[in-house]
Formats: structure tokens, sequence, C-alpha cells
């Protein structure tokens, strides 16, 4: 597993804006960012690089965390060089690098799915597991209350505990949200977007009950996380704290709200309806089994045209 260096890291983050600027979508999750900036002590990954002509054209990130879905993977390549065959290059390093380490399910995530996103996944014969709808709606929203008996209040450092408890109870069987451990709550308390005022938390008899913790992006306030108590399901307490937190973000200056939610999330997707949002567009997860095999010495890699191996 790599972290890239100071020099490496500041040619891969001028990509990604790049990339972004150019796709109108950053072209890896935050996760990825965490960790490249974390490193493989806090998390274990490896970053694999392409190369053209000495240029860095593309970029691929794969995360292995200790929970039960295996391996995650987020490729992209520089607008002006696709159709070279560098995210194939890529993704072949990555799948070698699987395989060698034991194998496993691997998903892949294609931000902004197109006609070349499908063409990779067969190639590889990868199948479509998840479809991830991008919704948003203008601020302001209608205002709202909590449910009778309960109060909505900020974000304090003492929560961290409580939070992280229901967190891992509201989002237990969700592939991506679940399973977080007290680190993965500090990080996030530590990047500079965090704002106490935004995370809010909702609670009756002294226990919290739920919670919408807020993001916000240049003008537009994202619904970071919104998780209510199995138990306190069903009584409007979910819509009442997106009311709240969208509140929030107008306060603030936002002028749009915007969430993710899987396409299959039925509940979800009938309360972030009821309160005003549409899909703009969706992301797809691709997923393979890859095959262990049995590590062996690699020859030593001459320099060429296009390199792409751990970084």
């Amino acid at each position: 597993m790599h972290r890239p260096g100071g020099r490496e890291l500041r040619g891969l983050a001028e990509l990604i804006e790049r990339t972004a600027l150019h796709d109108g979508h950053r072209p890896i999750g935050e996760h990825a960012l965490v960790e490249l900036k974390q490193g493989p002590r806090a998390f274990p990954h490896a970053a694999f690089t392409a190369s053209l002509d000495g240029e860095l054209v593309g970029y691929a990130h794969l995360s292995r965390r200790e929970t039960r879905h295996g391996w995650r993977l987020e490729v992209f390549v520089a607008p002006e060089r696709r159709g070279l065959g560098v995210g194939t290059a890529l993704i072949r390093a990555v799948l070698d690098h699987v395989a060698e380490h034991g194998g496993g399910r691997l998903h892949v995530w294609a931000y902004l799915a197109g006609p070349a996103h499908e063409v990779l996944a067969r190639r590889f014969g990868m199948r479509q597991v998840r479809r991830l709808l991008q919704m948003a709606r203008e601020l302001p929203a209608p205002a709202g209350g909590p449910p009778a008996g309960c109060r909505i209040r900020s974000f304090r450092p003492s929560d961290a505990a409580g939070w992280l408890e229901l967190h891992n109870r509201a989002f237990a069987e969700h592939p991506d949200a679940g399973g977080w451990r007290p680190e993965d709550l500090a990080w996030r308390l530590r990047e500079p977007w965090f704002d106490p005022d935004g995370f809010l938390l909702a609670g009756s008899d002294g226990e919290l009950r739920g919670y919408c913790w807020m993001k916000l992006e240049r003008d537009v306030a994202w619904i970071y996380f919104l998780g209510v108590a199995p138990e306190a399901r069903g009584r409007g307490l979910g819509a009442a704290l997106a009311l709240a937190g969208l509140a929030w973000g107008h306060r603030a200056g936002a002028s749009r709200g915007a969430l993710y939610v899987d396409e299959d999330n039925a509940p979800a997707l009938r309360l972030y309806r009821a309160l005003g949002f549409e899909t703009e567009h969706h992301d797809l997860c691709y997923q393979v089994e890859v095959p262990p095999r049995r590590r062996r010495a690699r020859p030593e890699r001459r320099p060429g045209a296009l390199g792409s191996a751990p970084a």
C-alpha cells in the first residue's frame, strides 16, 4: 500500500480539479481524498497512476476497509487523454494487485456514468449492482418542526460517542456508510468544511434519535448524512431534520440543496421527493469477483509511454 508524496499529491490534486471542472463532477469520492491525506496506516489503500510522455493522465484509488464489502475502486482519466486505453491499463493493474493480495469482491464506481463506462464494465466482466441518484432542489425549502417531545440542536464534542453508536445502527446494512470508527468521525470533524452548527441532532428523554449532517460547498448545501434510529422511524423526524438542515444551509448562503440516495431505497426516495428533490444524474457501481493468485516476483518494469502500476 502506498502514499503518494507531496509533489505527486500536488499533481494529482491539479488533475482532480481539472477533471472536475470538465465533467461537472469530482472524479473520486470524498473517502478517497481522506485516505490520500491520512495515508495507508489509517486507511489501507493503494494508489495507481498512469503517465504519458511524463504527464500524469490517470489515477486509480483502491481501498480495502475492515468490512464485509471487500475492495472499492475509483478510476479516472484526464479529459484530453480519454480513448487511448489509459483506463483499461489502470483497471488491469488494479485487478492484478487484487488477485495477488487474496482476490475477492471488487466494487468499481462510475461517476456520471456513460457509454464508455459500460464498455469497460463489459470488457472486464463486471455487472451493475447499485445505482446512486444525485437529487437537488432550490432553496429555501418549506419550514418544519420536530415531532412533539423532540428537540433539535447542534452537535457538541461530547456527542461523539453517542452519535457514532446511532449512526452505525441507522446505517447497519448500508454498503458504504456503516461501520464507522472513532477515527472516521474525528478526521471529518477536522475537515475545513466542517461546521458544528450544520450538524444537527434530535433527541428526547436524553437519548439521540436522529441527525442531519450538512456540508456546504460554495452555493450548495449537501445533506451529508440523514439518519434516524430504527425505533424512531415513521414519525416525521427524518423530514423535520432534513428541513432544519436545509434551512441552516440557506442561512449560510446556499441557493440549492443536494444529496445522494440509492435508487432502491424506497422510503428515502419517498421522503426526498415529498420534500421537493428531483433527480439530476446517477452514478453506477459495478461488481466483479477477482480470483486469488499466488504472489510471484515480477520482472523489473522498463519505462515506456504508458506506465500503470502502484504509484
